[in-house]
């Protein structure tokens, strides 16, 4: 790792620009996954309340698939 630093410091990369980059792509990773799983929540809420898959997938405007993929099979 430091020979990377040392390399890239060699090439007059900003590094405290990479760092920033590095930092809002994780947070942006993490915003995405937290994302994911609220939506993955109300699915499930939603499909235990009766509706079924078909149904859930066209009010929320995703395929069938993507459904069973953020639920799981079990529905």
């Amino acid at each position: 790792m430091t020979l990377f630093l040392e390399s890239v410091e060699n090439k007059n990369v900003d590094t405290t620009k990479i760092a920033q980059s590095l930092k809002a792509h994780k947070e942006e990773q993490q915003a995405r996954l937290a994302a994911e799983s609220a939506l993955r929540s109300l699915l499930t809420q939603v499909l235990n309340s009766g509706m079924n898959l078909e149904q859930v997938a066209q009010m929320m405007n995703l395929s069938t698939l993507e459904v069973r993929r953020l639920v799981g099979e079990n529905f």
